[in-house]
């Protein structure tokens, strides 16, 4: 019994980066996705985006990460970090762009969503473009194609607790001028 359960976790563990890879066990497709290059994820986790909540209005992470310190008597500090999900492709007048999701801890019990694209010359990130996601969601895959930033995700219901989304959303953002643009109603279907 204990052979055969050990054999079941090997065998989980080997297609777990599948599973991760490729988005799950849904009917995707056949999509072709760009492969991020490794010096691109280390300007991500290196580059400076658009922040709501901090002062300064901007964030620049370092190794993936930014912390603010607190102002004087406060209990509280700013912390956002680079999501794991990282899609490469063109948008907009952009050839070379990537799309990541940064989320935002500032002391309460919200955790905050951002859609950034920063677009790239070369291996220098530009100037990146934000937009708000939501609160306490969960981003199930973020893919950059047709010149569109397409996010599935899970958004809260009307009954849902705030921890607990489980209202499945297919978002969908194009480049418009100098922001990101949602393209009409999340699409509530798989």
């Amino acid at each position: 019994m204990k052979k055969m359960m050990r054999n079941g976790l090997r065998a989980a563990v080997a297609v777990l980066p599948m599973f991760l890879v490729f988005g799950g066990c849904g009917g995707g497709g056949t999509e072709e996705v760009a492969t991020v290059p490794s010096t691109i994820r280390l300007a991500l986790e290196n580059a400076t985006y658009p922040n709501q909540f901090v002062k300064t209005g901007t964030v620049t992470l370092a190794g993936g990460s930014f912390e603010e310190e607190p102002e004087s008597g406060a209990a509280s500090r700013v912390r956002v970090t680079l999501g794991d999900a990282v899609a490469f492709g063109a948008i907009g007048d952009h050839p070379r762009a990537a799309a990541v999701v940064l989320s935002t801890t500032t002391g309460g019990s919200g955790t905050f969503y951002d859609l950034a694209v920063v677009p790239f010359e070369g291996e220098t990130p530009g100037k990146a473009v934000v937009t708000f996601l939501g609160d306490r969601i969960k981003i199930v895959s973020l893919k950059l194609l047709d010149g569109q930033v397409t996010i599935d995700l899970l958004t809260h219901g009307s009954e849902d607790p705030m921890c607990c989304p489980t209202e499945k959303a297919f978002e969908h953002y194009a480049w418009v001028g100098d922001k990101l643009e949602r393209l009409g109603p999340p699409v509530d279907t798989y």
